[in-house]
């Protein structure tokens, strides 16, 4: 038990009080050990402040990489650029996106190509018509925070509307950290990516 030292001047006021020098001892000890107590606190506080693990990778995170290139599917087909499953016992954060047509007969924003990224199958909103590149695989764009929970099936998929599909390659990469689930206090329900999947 931690304890605060005594002067001489404490002393002889809690003398003066009638307490004997035991007593005086005695709380002082019980200070000691609130003083203690109190900077535990503070430093649980502290860490407690520090930015969420899924808004900032924690040390124990685990980076992944995902990156892919696939053949343009066939007009009114979907194609699976890339897919992964979130570790047991782990959520992440999607922090870096890319997506990109590479060959001839597309032009940005037309609606010709549309990509969407999916949770166990489910749109996640804001990116569930993604009709532009949003970067290459070799230099994705920073996004918001795109949250992912354990074993979920992610997916970047590409609806050909109306591209002739001769060889032309899909391009796709998407890139964060998975982090212990205890770090979060909310697990989602079934289907839920918090407020992100479309409606």
């Amino acid at each position: 038990m931690s304890s605060l030292n005594l002067t001489p001047q404490s002393l002889q006021a809690a003398q003066s009080m009638g307490l004997s020098a035991s007593d005086a001892q005695a709380i002082a000890g019980i200070l000691g050990t609130l003083h203690q107590r109190i900077e535990d606190l503070h430093a649980r506080v502290a860490t407690l402040v520090e930015k969420e693990a899924f808004l900032e990778m924690p040390g124990d995170g685990v980076p992944f990489n995902q990156a892919a290139y696939v053949t343009i599917p066939a007009i009114g087909a979907t194609g699976v650029v890339l897919q992964f499953t979130v570790p047991q016992g782990y959520n992440g954060s999607i922090k870096w996106l890319g997506n990109n047509f590479v060959g001839a007969g597309w032009t940005e924003g037309t609606g010709a190509l549309v990509w969407q990224l999916l949770a166990d199958g489910q749109p996640i909103r804001n990116f569930e018509n993604i009709v532009g590149s949003l970067g290459s695989p070799a230099s994705p764009s920073e996004t918001a925070v795109i949250r992912i929970f354990e074993t979920q099936l992610i997916s970047l998929v590409c609806e050909n509307v109306s591209v002739v599909a001769a060889g032309q390659l899909l391009g796709g990469r998407l890139s964060g950290w998975y982090y212990p689930i205890e770090y979060d206090s909310k697990v989602p329900e079934e289907g839920e990516n918090e407020d992100q999947p479309a409606t």
